[in-house]
């Protein structure tokens, strides 16, 4: 079951609890912050060389639209470059009860693509 914390109910397009494309790439764990127009989750993403913990957003929609963005008629999470996680873990768009896993979780996630990123440089001199 997916956990959604800090939810209003007054969404019009699509509710983020049912965007779950791509299937074979993310994995939400959260939903942080739902409102009218826009939404933000916690995840996982799966790529080629490794699955990691991840910050996404999407615009909900109007009503009966699947808001954006959109892959292939389905409604997706946009990731947020991990360069921008600072800003968001001590907002409110992330739950004071959920903050600091997440932050583990995601320094976790950075230090691994640090390291990876490195033995992929060195192999390359």
């Amino acid at each position: 079951m997916i956990e959604t914390s800090t939810v209003t109910d007054n969404v019009i397009g699509t509710h983020p609890r049912e965007v779950v494309s791509p299937r074979d790439k993310w994995k939400l764990i959260y939903i942080l912050h739902v409102s009218k127009w826009w939404s933000m989750a916690f995840g996982q993403w799966s790529d080629v060389e490794e699955t990691r913990y991840v910050l996404a957003q999407r615009w909900n929609g109007d009503e009966g639209e699947k808001g954006n963005p959109i892959s292939r008629g389905y409604a997706t999470w946009f990731v947020l470059p991990d360069e921008t996680y600072p800003l968001y873990i001590e907002s409110r768009f992330i739950p004071d009860d959920k903050r600091e896993r997440i932050r583990k979780l995601l320094a976790l996630s950075c230090q691994k693509r640090k390291k990876s990123s490195l033995a992929i440089a060195r192999r390359r001199d």
